[in-house]
């Protein structure tokens, strides 16, 4: 629980940045060394430039940087008379005095009476050091007497520990950061001595800075530095003591977005959305209404996404708010994606500014897009690689470097799309060492170098990678639905290997599987999810219902434009006709699969579906085995550049039984390499964890 104490709210002015004026004082009255001058205006030229974005040094690390400065043995004679200055500052008077006085520091057209010497300096009002006295000068002045005397109290407290007043009272909760403060409210008795009352300040301009980055870059990074808890610790602090900043529900919101908690985000959304309402000479409102359209876009709900959309678009170009006008384009393009209508008809607003950022980010990874619904419609290699490439230079001619892991982890995908496994995971490594991505890359990333591991048969270091994203990342990974689910299947594939060399491992088969087929995020893999869970139970409970099953999933896939599914399916439904010895009608939708896999250069179900074509053929007719060892002759160095243990396994058992037929049939016969092809695919097997007595081709030998 926060203490309930009273607190001070400044705005931009604070402790210490009036220190900062005092030295700026000192240095146009020439009170510091000559020889200290230069090094003394590039420390106040970094003062100035970074105070909004660093912790506030402490008045002790300010003297040491004076002493590092200045050389040996000179530097008291300008700190003393600067404590002096901040000693005899002891009352709001005092200061009121000294913020009016700073006027003589500028340069001013009307001729000024100054009480110091003729040969002091005076700065430019342009320059950063005038611009700086300028506005500290008019946001005091600007303020209320009530105000003034609270600056005053915040900075008695602070200079104490520059004028040897020491205190040990630290704040009550662990801010990381410098957004809260613990003054002393003091006041002096009859006996002039100090007493305190334990109080807070914040700096309203701070905390604006800090809820805008904190928004910022957990929309683009989908996290940041501080963990959701914290994040939300700090949000309720400010809540009670300053519940006018809009802004934190805004943060609120993204931070609820973030783990996945929509009900508090939808909440803290309309919040936001009252506050712009409230105050609509804030252009915000359309950024209420842009999220909005997320919101309603992450639960699917077109229609009402549509809208929210449409409302943000308008009220974006009556602001002339670029930026949120190409958000808005982005995210149409996006849910036209997902529901995989052509994007090519789609007329999108291009942004003014062509050359901006923002433009450019939102130009590649609509190229990406494209790219993508390209090898979904089976577009050839060097169509999808132009696209991808065009995405690339345009992001490196524009110097964003954000969409670099998107690239990288795309072209990834591609290469072992196309078969090439050693480019695959060059692309891997490169994603992995780019430090600038999303979270949903970052995850992507750790869950495809799984895929691969587990592909090869390798499951305990695909876990090992899985359970590196959850430590590295605890937070996102405890909320993401794909992780847990692939973490799952691994596990069952391992569990199913151990149980077939004779390791007994708890069984928790069905509450992996619940994981598994629980609402996957994209309404692809939701439906082939689905497809999986019921053709587990039609093979296992119901093989009549296998093919009625099979017949309904091809039918729903076929509405859409994704042919590596429908690929997958064919294949599937080949194998169904082999189980029920009708191998014709197998070799039909096994030829389809292949000449699909052909047209769209899908190597990996190019080379399942030749394989189980092969075996097709050859249980039909023995005949065909010189054809058949042919044809598994061609796709062998491109399943073995795959390093797929299951489709080498395969291709073994069914060369290894073909090869024992060429060399006549019998079994003592049969030459050492037939029985070494076969020892091969049993081995591959038994990895992964398959009982090789179930395939049927075994009956031949």
């Amino acid at each position: 629980m926060l203490p309930q104490r009273s607190i001070i709210r400044t705005r931009y002015l604070t402790p210490f940045k009036i220190l900062i004026l005092i030295l700026i004082d000192h240095f146009s009255r020439n009170l510091i060394p000559f020889e200290t001058g230069p090094k003394l205006i590039s420390l106040l030229l970094d003062y100035i430039q970074t105070c909004d974005t660093r912790q506030d040094p402490s008045p002790v690390e300010i003297v040491n940087d004076f002493k590092g400065i200045t050389e040996s043995g000179n530097s008291q004679e300008w700190l003393e008379p600067l404590q002096t200055s901040i000693k005899e500052m002891n009352n709001p008077d005092k200061l009121f005095q000294f913020m009016y006085s700073l006027i003589d520091t500028l340069e001013e057209k009307e001729q000024i009476v100054r009480s110091w010497e003729p040969e002091a300096m005076i700065m430019d009002k342009s320059s950063i050091l005038g611009f700086f006295v300028r506005r500290c000068r008019l946001e005091f002045l600007n303020a209320s007497i009530l105000q003034r005397n609270e600056l005053f109290t915040v900075f008695q407290q602070y200079a104490m520990t520059a004028t040897g007043i020491n205190t040990n009272d630290i704040m009550d909760i662990d801010t990381m950061d410098n957004t809260f403060k613990r003054p002393y409210i003091t006041h002096k008795t009859s006996k002039q001595k100090h007493e305190t009352n334990g109080g807070w300040w914040i700096s309203e301009h701070y905390v604006d800075k800090f809820l805008t980055t904190e928004a910022e870059r957990i929309e683009q990074t989908r996290t940041c530095d501080i963990s959701p808890q914290a994040l939300d610790k700090y949000l309720n602090f400010l809540q009670t003591y300053a519940p006018d900043l809009g802004k934190i529900h805004q943060v609120r919101f993204v931070n609820y977005i973030r783990t996945s908690e929509y009900e508090g985000a939808v909440a803290n959304l309309h919040r936001f959305f009252d506050y712009c309402l409230l105050y609509r000479e804030t252009p915000m409102y359309h950024y209420a209404l842009l999220n909005l359209g997320i919101l309603e876009a992450k639960f699917g709900h077109v229609r009402r996404a549509a809208a929210a959309f449409e409302e943000a678009l308008n009220v974006a170009r009556e602001n002339q708010d670029d930026n949120c006008l190409d958000e808005v384009v982005s995210w149409n393009l996006h849910m036209k994606s997902i529901g995989s209508t052509l994007l090519q008809n789609f007329k999108h607003r291009v942004s003014t500014d062509q050359n901006g950022p923002n433009a450019i980010y939102l130009e590649s990874m609509t190229k990406l897009t494209y790219a993508r619904d390209m090898i979904r419609r089976g577009d050839s290699p060097i169509s999808v690689f132009e696209m991808v490439n065009k995405s690339a230079v345009q992001s490196s001619i524009g110097n964003v470097k954000y969409t670099a892991r998107t690239s990288y982890l795309f072209k990834s995908c591609i290469w072992d799309i196309y078969g090439f496994r050693a480019l695959s995971e060059a692309y891997l490594d490169a994603a992995k060492t780019t430090e600038e991505g999303t979270k949903e890359d970052t995850e992507e990333l750790y869950l495809l170098a799984a895929r691969m591991r587990a592909s090869m048969g390798e499951f305990d270091n695909a876990l090992e990678i899985l359970e590196e994203y959850g430590n590295t990342y605890p937070d996102q990974s405890r909320m993401s639905l794909v992780w847990k689910q692939l973490q799952c299947q691994i596990r069952h594939q391992k569990q199913r290997q151990c149980e077939f060399i004779g390791e007994q491992l708890p069984e928790t088969q069905d509450q992996q599987d619940l994981w598994r087929f629980t609402h996957p995020s994209m309404p692809e893999d939701h439906i082939a999810a689905l497809h999986e869970l019921a053709l587990a139970h039609a093979r296992r409970d119901c093989p009549e219902q296998y093919g009625v099953i099979l017949d309904q999933c091809y039918a729903s896939v076929q509405r859409t434009d994704n042919l590596p599914q429908i690929i997958t399916l064919s294949i599937e439904k080949g194998r169904y006709h082999m189980e029920k010895q009708d191998y014709q009608g197998a070799q039909e939708w096994l030829i389809q699969a292949l000449n699909t896999a052909k047209r769209i250069r899908d190597i990996p179900q190019y080379c399942a579906a030749t394989i189980q074509l092969c075996e097709a053929c050859f249980m039909a007719d023995r005949s065909t085995a010189p054809n058949i060892m042919s044809m598994l002759d061609t796709i062998m160095p491109k399943v073995l550049t795959l390093r797929s243990l299951q489709l080498q396994s395969d291709l073994f058992l069914v060369y290894g039984v073909a090869l024992r037929w060429c060399s006549g049939g019998d079994e003592q016969t049969a030459d050492t390499a037939s029985n070494n092809y076969i020892e091969k695919a049993t081995a591959g097997y038994k990895q992964l964890g398959i009982d090789v007595n179930d395939k049927n081709i075994l009956s031949l030998i």
